[in-house]
């Protein structure tokens, strides 16, 4: 997610924290890609 919002992968990671802690994200889905 990082790469495609091109932040860092701590920086992405903060600013999600952040957005879930204010309740702007209140859930999420992960999708898993088998190689």
């Amino acid at each position: 997610m990082a790469e495609l919002v091109g932040l860092s992968p701590p920086a992405c990671l903060k600013r999600v924290k952040r957005l879930r802690e204010e309740g702007v994200i209140v859930g999420g889905v992960s999708t898993l890609i088998q190689n």
